[in-house]
């Protein structure tokens, strides 16, 4: 059977798997032993950890590592399953796998980010020419905050307040 052959049997999904599929190279002496190589299907896409066997198999057995840790918080203490879809996240968004359980909390199977996070996230590769910037204004009931930056792109001075009423009603 040859490589076009099993490219045809693979995609009708009659194949056998990719890692075991045999592909016969031409020898230069045909008295030579034949060589024979395996195909691989790898990825190297965002989500390369779900649909590359072999990154898949590395994410799972870091994730069992992670899993067994007091260094990750509680939620993901035992539970690889949940620290696999972690470390997706953590690669999505290019930061420390550990670093982004540690700022990750679950609420109803949705995942949220303690703002620490959000803002460190923001300032290292959000859309500002710096960090964003903090005003602190009034006394006691009267109090609110300003954060501001300025947009890289527009050089629009963007800012969000916010009071001590919306603090209570949150």
């Amino acid at each position: 059977m040859g490589l076009a052959d099993k490219a045809a049997d693979f995609n009708s999904g009659q194949s056998q798997d990719l890692e075991t599929a045999k592909v016969q190279t031409p020898q230069a002496n045909p008295s030579a032993p034949r060589q024979s190589t395996a195909m691989v299907a790898t990825d190297d896409g965002i989500n390369a950890m779900f649909f590359d066997h072999i990154k898949y198999n590395q994410a799972w057995r870091v994730a069992q590592m992670f899993a067994c840790t007091a260094l990750v918080p509680k939620h993901f203490q035992k539970k690889p399953e949940d620290v696999f879809i972690a470390l997706n996240l953590a690669n999505r968004l290019g930061v420390d796998p550990l670093m982004l359980m540690q700022n990750l909390y679950v609420v109803h199977g949705t995942p949220g980010y303690y703002a620490k996070f959000v803002i460190a996230m923001v300032n290292e590769k959000g859309p500002f020419t710096g960090p964003i910037q903090w005003k602190m204004s009034g006394k006691g009931n009267d109090r609110e905050c300003v954060a501001y930056a300025t947009h890289r792109k527009t050089g629009e001075k963007c800012k969000a307040k916010v009071t001590w009423d919306m603090v209570v009603k949150e």
